[in-house]
């Protein structure tokens, strides 16, 4: 499930995952929830297990950057939640985002203890395509 204010982004970054394409346009909205909100009803509700990772998305759009990229990866700190920027718009981090998530996933479902456990914040350092929506 994707959270986030209206209009951040989050139609576009699973079309971008699921079709590799950007759809550019207004649409109708859909769920936009305050990040701090929802995180304070998942600590509530949700199972133990739950996997989060906190998304600064629309990082080719420099006009647009509500959230600077310090401010993301402090507040990914404070709740210890990796962070990354991504673009749907570019496909900058998108897959890598979906993917690090379906392998915490597996990881967690797995419980071989002989295999070395999958480090979630570290794939997302290792793997990140750094600060530019243009790197490749």
């Amino acid at each position: 499930m994707l959270v986030g204010d209206s209009g951040v982004g989050k139609t576009c970054l699973l079309v971008r995952f699921k079709d590799g394409a950007f759809l550019a346009g207004t649409f109708i909205s859909t769920v936009g929830i305050d990040f701090r909100a929802w995180l304070t009803e998942i600590q509530e509700y949700a199972q133990h297990n739950v996997v989060l990772m906190l998304l600064g998305n629309k990082v080719d759009a420099a006009h647009e950057h509500v959230v600077k990229r310090e401010d993301g990866e402090k507040l990914a700190k404070e709740y210890g939640l990796p962070f990354m920027e991504t673009s749907a718009k570019t496909g900058l981090n998108v897959d890598l985002a979906f993917t690090a998530i379906a392998k915490e996933l597996k990881q967690r479902s797995m419980k071989t203890p002989s295999e070395p456990r999958f480090q979630l914040h570290d794939y997302v350092k290792r793997e990140g395509r750094g600060d530019s929506c243009c790197r490749t």
